[in-house]
């Protein structure tokens, strides 16, 4: 996206009015809390479509997960696909626990794969 918005001033300010441009949101072990605030922020209202892969490298990262999710959770009612991939199976299973007590009534696609 930042090639795109080098493209000229339209583009820039396209890009950076477009809700939908922001509502893919790919998080991995690499990925951080401010990063994460700032395109919930820019991606309003729109339907959010998540992706986690390889989140953590290890169990002893949850606390990490854990800022993550904190962002997270409170929008879940936006939350259109949520895909998590890979990562230590006790990470794994602590995020789907964390889900148990939410709703998501935007939730139309769920995938979960485990490396074993």
């Amino acid at each position: 996206m930042q090639n795109l918005a080098g493209v000229s001033r339209l583009w820039r300010d396209l890009i950076m009015n477009t809700p939908s441009f922001y509502s893919y949101i790919k998080l991995d072990h690499r990925s951080n809390s401010n990063s994460l605030v700032t395109q919930l922020k820019k991606s309003c209202d729109h339907p959010l479509d998540i992706e986690m892969i390889d989140i953590a490298s290890a169990d002893h990262d949850q606390s990490r997960v854990d800022d993550l999710l904190d962002i997270l959770i409170p929008n879940a009612n936006r939350w259109h696909s949520f895909c998590v991939i890979g990562g230590p199976p006790g990470v794994v299973s602590y995020i789907i626990h964390k889900f148990d007590h939410l709703e998501f009534p935007c939730l139309e696609e769920v995938f979960i794969g485990i490396w074993t």
